[in-house]
């Protein structure tokens, strides 16, 4: 069964739901979503406590030029 979390993020950092372990939300915050979503829709692998997870970002124009929506997903 997958385990999905969803972020909104912008240049200030990730922001996440209450029951998001802070491991998840602080390696989505090294990440330069903003910077790096900013042409395009992006994906890719990070590790998280030993566990691989995926993710993909979007820069969400109508929130606003650096804000966006992050999925991180990973299988138990």
């Amino acid at each position: 069964m997958p385990i999905v979390y969803v972020s909104v993020f912008d240049r200030s950092g990730v922001y996440s739901a209450p029951t998001t372990p802070d491991a998840d939300e602080k390696a989505l915050a090294r990440l330069p979503l903003p910077t790096s979503a900013a042409p395009g829709p992006i994906s890719g692998l990070v590790t998280i406590d030993s566990r691989e997870f995926g993710y993909a970002a979007a820069v969400v124009s109508r929130l606003g030029p650096d804000v966006g929506i992050a999925v991180l997903r990973s299988e138990i």
